[in-house]
């Protein structure tokens, strides 16, 4: 075992099983996991981003699970900050990080030597106020010709992905996609392993189509109206999750939610690519397994 308090990193594609590992071994070795998702820790959206319910915990303490309100942005640079307290806060405790958000986990293990900190009041009011005043397809077309790269794959109607391009153009005049200075590998991660689950392509994608239909059973619609009651899904960081959007949509338009399923399954396809290609160039010091694989070689 490694001298941290981290025993291992388990990352991976959304479906591809680091849950369930997770779990497993946390039991056996009576460790307790942090979680590095980006949507399991907003409160009330449990069912559609995965999110172990009480009998699936099986009693494992989880952090950063469930604690923080729809309403509410979270960054990497707050995860990591967050992260560390947990660990800080409980000494002679052991801890799995697990989750397949790797801008997270990347500013945790690497904290950014140029972070730009907190966005200034001001800076955040002149953003609302350009685009109170041009209107957000405007917004959308003059930050694509400033900051094209990062402005890629952002939806016109996306208000909050916009609005924080144009904050973070106002206030540094960067990219919001500029590469940052690495500073060394944070103590904690010295010679924790780093494991990512890479199924072949296939069988991720019908696991991924598996999974959107069972969420679909466990009452993922009936979480989204009751979450639609609270909280503008256009407007609500939280509701960027894969499929919130869609079936808020579709709930809105008198459709039957299940109509949604096709496109969730196909954004989740879409970015599980992206979360592969991210683990494989961002970690080289990760290694790649097959579930089963490392299963067998933890012998669990």
């Amino acid at each position: 075992m490694p001298s941290s308090p981290i025993v291992a990193v388990i990352a991976g594609p959304t479906a591809s099983g680091k849950t369930a590992l997770a779990l497993r071994w946390a039991a056996s070795q009576g460790l307790e996991i942090i979680s590095a998702d980006s949507r399991q820790l907003y409160e009330g959206f449990c069912v559609g981003t995965g999110s172990p319910n009480e009998e699936e915990m099986g009693g494992i303490r989880h952090h950063l699970v469930n604690c923080v309100p729809p309403s509410e942005a979270y960054s990497p640079r707050r995860f990591a900050q967050e992260a560390g307290n947990v660990v800080a806060a409980n000494p002679g405790r052991r801890f799995l990080v697990v989750g397949g958000t790797g801008l997270y986990l990347k500013e945790w293990m690497h904290p950014g030597s140029e972070e730009r900190g907190e966005t200034p009041r001001e800076i955040r009011e002149a953003a609302a106020a350009r685009i109170a005043q041009n209107g957000l397809e405007a917004m959308h077309a003059e930050m694509l010709e400033k900051d094209p790269e990062a402005m890629r794959k952002v939806d016109p109607n996306d208000v909050y992905r916009i609005t924080k391009r144009l904050e973070n153009w106002l206030h540094t005049g960067r990219s919001y996609a500029a590469p940052k200075a690495e500073e060394p590998l944070n103590p904690l991660f010295e010679g924790v392993p780093f494991h990512w689950l890479n199924r072949e392509r296939k069988a991720l994608h019908d696991r991924i189509a598996a999974r959107a239909a069972g969420m679909f059973e466990r009452g993922w619609a009936e979480e989204v109206r009751a979450l639609m009651t609270r909280f503008d899904p256009m407007r609500t960081p939280a509701f960027n999750a894969i499929g919130y959007r869609e079936i808020a949509a579709a709930l809105a338009a008198g459709k039957p939610p299940e109509a949604a399923l096709p496109t969730v399954v196909a954004r989740t396809r879409q970015y599980a690519k992206k979360q592969v290609t991210f683990f494989r160039h961002q970690f080289p010091g990760a290694v790649a397994w097959e579930p089963e694989a490392l299963e067998k070689e933890l012998g669990h």
